[in-house]
């Protein structure tokens, strides 16, 4: 059983341990009359980030990336066989020949954005990882 968490101390910087184990996290510097972007977070964040963290983040990351490009992937390849039966099965008819057309099209967009997310997913892990 884990030992409850000291209070947190007044100063430079917060202790936070809903994660296992303090972890000390900096000052994010702050211009004033100024909004924190998502890119000053996640460099805080990173850097106070000790090895173990960084490593379960990057197998998390790993681990959806993999899902989404199967499960993308299966997706894709059910919605342009599907469009492929249409278009086979249109006889002629130019409403169901563009119904084809346009759900192949939609799968073949659909892969490209799941290919593209995971290809952002892998630049990210690369630059956590160092």
């Amino acid at each position: 059983m884990p030992t409850p968490a000291p209070p947190a101390r007044e100063g430079k910087h917060r202790r936070h341990t809903r994660i296992g184990w303090p972890v000390r996290i900096p000052p994010i510097p702050q211009q004033k009359g100024t909004h924190m972007t998502l890119q000053t977070l996640v460099l805080a964040l990173v850097a106070a980030a000790t090895p173990p963290q960084v490593t379960k983040i990057i197998n998390l990351i790993s681990t959806i990336t993999t899902w989404l490009l199967a499960g993308g992937g299966a997706l894709a390849a059910l919605m342009f066989a599907y469009g492929a039966i249409v278009y086979m099965s249109a006889s002629g008819n130019p409403r169901q020949i563009e119904r084809a057309k346009s759900a192949m099209f939609n799968a073949v967009i659909g892969l490209a954005l799941v290919l593209s997310a995971t290809g952002v997913a892998a630049l990210i892990k690369s630059t956590m990882a160092g």
